[in-house]
């Protein structure tokens, strides 16, 4: 009975190894860049765009007045809340790509929605015309207001 017990034991702890190498290795290959300052480049159409955390944007944003700042959201999600100096650029509005081309190519751009579909999409669309001075709001306003960041409630602004 004790080498049964034995053998199930080892057993266990050999799937556990495997399991927990397994899902390392699925997250590496999700995100090989992980755990770097909360900052990991993604190549998106032959540019880099890097994934930036709250914090890390707020400081982006407080060292560059200059930056410009895109809520990908629709006009109802901006109206309860988003970041100061943000442009609504409804990335599912047929506007949205008339709208980036009108922004200049060479401008310093972070990108923001709920929760970080939208803003990819929208930077993939940027990406795609040539930015290249792009950061994505990881984990988007969701993450932002979670951490306690502070939030505008202003009128719309557009391009």
């Amino acid at each position: 009975m004790k080498t049964f017990l034995q053998k199930i034991t080892v057993s266990i702890f050999i799937f556990s190894i495997l399991s927990f190498s397994i899902f390392i290795e699925l997250k590496l290959l999700a995100n090989p860049c992980d755990g770097l300052n909360n900052k990991s480049p993604q190549q998106e159409s032959n540019k880099i765009y890097i994934n930036i955390g709250p914090h890390d944007a707020q400081a982006l944003i407080d060292s560059r007045p200059d930056i410009i700042i895109i809520d990908a959201r629709t006009p109802d999600e901006f109206s309860k809340g988003h970041l100061n100096r943000a442009r609504l650029l409804n990335v599912q509005e047929s506007e949205f790509y008339n709208d980036i081309l009108e922004l200049p190519i060479d401008g310093t751009y972070l990108v923001y929605c709920k929760a970080g579909t939208r803003s990819t999409q929208a930077i993939s669309l940027m990406a795609g015309e040539g930015f290249k001075n792009i950061y994505n709001l990881d984990g988007g306003f969701d993450s932002w207001a979670g951490h306690g960041l502070p939030i505008a409630t202003s009128d719309l602004v557009s391009q």
